[in-house]
């Protein structure tokens, strides 16, 4: 009789230690992926700042070359790219404090890798652009740098 027993316990289920080894191996997993998953969502919003940082930059380039942006006579002009809730034209409804960049914009950007963060444009007397993310932040053009670096 004793023999009957083993030999229907072999064939169901899973002990309790084999269950418990099994949630601990699960555990130790998760610890070593979460972390990793999280830093790669990081990379993916640095990554779509740089992005979005270049695209009004080139906007502002082009621009540049055509004369139809405001460049001071010395020093640098900074100001934030926002949406004009006043516009009447669609296609013009983003401005640098006057300064209309909507020509190239679909959307008026905003970052995803600074919590309530915007877009700056710094022109200076040599025509060169910086796109900052918060007035005198994070530079996101032409050189990463901070936290939109790894």
């Amino acid at each position: 009789m004793l023999n009957n027993l083993k030999k229907k316990r072999k064939g169901k289920g899973f002990t309790l230690i084999e269950l418990i080894i099994v949630i601990a191996i699960i555990a130790i997993i998760a610890t070593i992926a979460i972390p990793k998953l999280l830093n790669s969502r990081d990379q993916a919003n640095r990554k779509s700042d740089i992005a979005n940082a270049k695209t009004i930059a080139n906007t502002a380039s082009s621009l540049l070359a055509n004369d139809e942006l405001d460049v001071p006579a010395t020093g640098v002009a900074s100001s934030r790219v926002v949406e004009n809730p006043n516009a009447e034209d669609p296609d013009t409804n983003v401005y640098t404090n006057g300064n209309d960049i909507a020509v190239g914009l679909q959307s008026i950007p905003t970052s995803k890798s600074v919590e309530d963060g915007e877009f700056w444009i710094e022109v200076s007397a040599d025509n060169s652009i910086r796109i900052l993310i918060n007035d005198g932040g994070i530079e996101a053009y032409p050189t990463p740098a901070g936290a939109l670096i790894d």
